[in-house]
Parts: C-alpha cells; sequence; structure tokens
C-alpha cells in the first residue's frame, strides 16, 4: 500500500476513528485503525466489537492494499509531522513508513485479514424530521439523560415504526429519570 495525502484530513480522519479502537484489548487487530487504499479513497475503520466507525477521505494511491496501524501510534505520529502531506507506504512485512517532511516513521503494523468483519446493516429509507421538531423532542427528553452524577452518561434511544398504517418516531431516555417524546403524523 502506498498513499499521500493531507496531514489535516487524515488528523481529523484518525482522531474520528480511533474512538471507537479499543485502548487495550486480547486482540492487538481491535487496539488499531485499518487502512484500506483504493481508487484514490482512504477509507479507515475503528471497532472495538460493539462501536464501529468508518470513514473515507481523498488520497492518492499510488499502490492499493489495506494495513493495520496502531490507532494511538499513528495519531501521534501524524500530529507531530510538520508537512502538509503524509505519505504512508507499507511493504510485504506489515512495516508502515511514515513520511511527512524531513520527518521519517517505521512502525510495526498487522495483516488486515486479522480485523474483525463490521457488522453489515441493510441500508434503509432515510427518516426526514424538520429541525424544530427534532429539537422539541430531544428538549422534552434531555433533563432524563442528565444524572446526578457527571461522571456517569445515560443514553438515549432514537425509536422508529415504518409501517404504513401508523409511522411514527420515539426519542426515549431512561435512567434516573424516565422521559418519551412521539411523533406520529397528523
Amino acid at each position: 500500500m502506498k498513499i499521500i495525502c493531507e496531514k489535516d484530513l487524515l488528523v481529523e480522519a484518525v482522531s474520528n476513528v480511533a474512538r471507537a479502537a479499543c485502548a487495550k484489548s486480547p486482540v492487538p487487530a481491535l487496539e488499531g485503525i485499518l487502512l484500506k487504499a483504493q481508487d484514490g479513497q482512504l477509507q479507515l475503520t475503528g471497532y472495538d466489537l460493539e462501536l464501529g466507525i468508518v470513514t473515507t477521505i481523498e488520497a492518492k494511491t499510488e499502490q492499493p492494499g489495506q494495513l493495520i496501524l496502531s490507532a494511538r501510534l499513528l495519531l501521534d505520529i501524524i500530529r507531530r509531522i510538520p508537512a502538509q502531506t503524509v505519505s504512508i507506504l507499507s511493504d510485504e512485512r506489515d512495516l508502515a513508513t511514515i513520511r511527512g517532511g524531513a520527518s521519517e516513521f517505521t512502525i510495526p503494523g498487522l495483516n488486515a485479514e486479522e480485523y474483525p468483519e463490521l457488522p453489515n446493516f441493510e441500508q434503509q429509507s432515510d427518516l426526514v424530521l424538520k429541525q424544530g421538531v427534532l429539537k422539541s423532542m430531544i428538549d422534552q427528553t434531555l433533563f432524563a439523560s442528565r444524572p446526578p452524577t457527571p461522571s456517569r452518561c445515560t443514553p438515549v434511544r432514537c425509536s422508529t415504526s415504518r409501517t404504513t398504517a401508523s409511522p411514527w418516531f420515539r426519542w426515549t431516555a431512561t435512567g434516573w429519570r424516565c422521559a418519551g417524546s412521539r411523533l406520529s403524523p397528523t
């Protein structure tokens, strides 16, 4: 694999995708980011078996390929590169050379086949809501997602029904308090 891309695009993409990579895992591939280079694009994937993030950026693909690199190490390296463009070159031993300006780093990677496959979700039609309606639903449930202890996070659940007889969209927060908002066509 050999790619060249803008540093700022790569830093932003790696920062976002690294959120889904495990900090420590018995499976080393889960601590990394899967990089796939092909057709002028670089696809980056982070996955911890619960949360997966995939993003694609434009890159000059001189040689297509794929490789897993440590999320933390990759982010640290590309943030410190002084140049505006970054090149990543990998060899058959899965060693990656990252270059930018006068800087050059060689780090070990993992074979892309070791990366677990993300679940494939069928694409469904989009749900379109007016901004004011969505904001109103969030406002009606926001208080319930704020627990008394600031360090604890309470999830908010969104659910839909697409039946033709009675479609609806529901926004629900549970935890310390319970709240819900439901939108039905009238």
